[in-house]
């Protein structure tokens, strides 16, 4: 991200505002003057809280050129589709070759999301989840973002055994269904979907669990997108047991589900049914 610094200065000696009192119960005076004389960017906590006292927001002091906006969103595309295909190593090289600094203060939020996402849904990995928790602002988030990161932390909470608080997000999150469903497809909303159907199957709650897969199966084709679809499939096919499902049902739910994996590149799903199938797929 880059920063203009330039206003964020002026715009304090236009208000007549020292550093020391700009800083007083935020940061160090030392820290605000190695911002101004960009040497080092504070978090996003506290650099929100210096513009809050200049009435600037973030998005006043960060700028992008069009070009890196583009080369943004290209990358942001090709993690969306790492993570819709579980491959864990796609998501890094990909990861590896953005240059954060670049990013808008957004693209920077939702790559932070997605990070999120992947240690939490993909790797599972506590430590690391924990350490993502405190990089993203909630206040900062869309909506629909929010939406999101809530169901991620949902299924954090059940990782780390608070399944209570995680019980009361997933209720939370289900009483704004509406809400969380409604409008124009996003690659956002369908993984909010994703993850919440995720942590209902794995808070035992297999029907609802089915329930939340179809809506995502139905927004998806209601918008032509197969993003995270064989996601969908396999997590009905997985409840198939539970349920009163007809044999060809699901044989055509695990054909649809390989057909899109095999599309998608997406071996975790691939795997899944293989294993169900005794090695026949």
């Amino acid at each position: 991200m880059i920063v203009d610094i330039d206003k964020f200065i002026n715009t304090r000696k236009q208000l007549k505002i020292s550093q020391v009192a700009l800083s007083a119960g935020i940061c160090t005076q030392a820290t605000l003057s190695k911002f101004e004389h960009q040497q080092q960017t504070p978090s996003l906590e506290i650099t929100s809280a210096l513009c809050s006292r200049l009435n600037l927001t973030l998005d006043d002091i960060f700028i992008i050129e069009n070009s890196n906006k583009r080369q943004e969103e290209y990358l942001l595309q090709q993690i969306f589709r790492a993570l819709s295909s579980q491959n864990d190593m796609l998501f890094e090289t990909v990861v590896r070759t953005c240059d954060v600094r670049q990013f808008s203060l957004a693209g920077y939020q939702l790559l932070q999301l997605c990070r999120y996402f992947k240690v939490v849904l993909v790797t599972k990995n506590t430590q690391q989840a924990k350490k993502l928790l405190k990089t993203i602002v909630v206040s900062k988030l869309t909506t629909a973002q929010c939406y999101f990161f809530y169901a991620i932390t949902a299924y954090y909470y059940q990782l780390i055994g608070r399944t209570k608080e995680a019980g009361q997000i997933v209720s939370d999150l289900l009483e704004r269904k509406d809400s969380i469903m409604s409008g124009e497809y996003s690659i956002v909303k369908i993984m909010t979907i994703y993850t919440i159907a995720m942590s209902q199957r794995d808070m035992q709650h297999t029907q609802a669990s089915v329930t939340t897969a179809a809506k995502g199966i139905a927004l998806s084709n209601q918008y032509d997108q197969t993003a995270f679809l064989e996601n969908f499939f396999w997590l009905i096919i997985d409840a198939s047991p539970t349920w009163s499902s007809q044999h060809f049902v699901v044989t055509e739910l695990t054909k649809n589900a390989c057909c899109l994996a095999k599309m998608h590149g997406n071996q975790w799903i691939l795997d899944k049914i293989n294993q169900q199938s005794g090695g026949k797929q």
